[in-house]
């Protein structure tokens, strides 16, 4: 099993770029608001039981749920980023003179 900060630079990294406005930007404009939300909610969560754990240098049972936690919050993640991705790919020569994001809808 990974160790504690291993874990938690995961977690660190992928909070960085659910919360880049990039990521942002695109989910809005997509309708995936809620999804982010909900991924940084479960990451933000992890990662602090993470730092405790860390800090406590303990390996109990909430190890192990927050390390499943973080898997599946990266299965999220790619998830997400799978639907963002076809979006794009389906916009993708669609997108206006300025470089905005085209709506979802196209």
């Amino acid at each position: 099993m990974a160790n504690l900060s291993t874990l938690r630079c995961v977690a660190d990294t992928l909070l960085t770029v659910l919360r880049s406005s990039m990521v942002k930007e695109a989910c809005s404009k997509w309708g995936f608001e809620s999804e982010l939300k909900d991924l940084i909610d479960t990451v933000s969560a992890v990662g602090s039981v993470l730092r405790d754990l860390e800090a406590k240098k303990e390996l109990v049972i909430e190890t192990r749920e927050c390390v499943q936690m973080l898997k599946d919050a990266v299965y999220d993640a790619d998830d997400l980023f799978d639907e963002l991705l076809t979006v794009a790919a389906q916009t993708k020569g669609r997108f206006q003179r300025n470089n905005k994001l085209p709506d979802k809808g196209f």
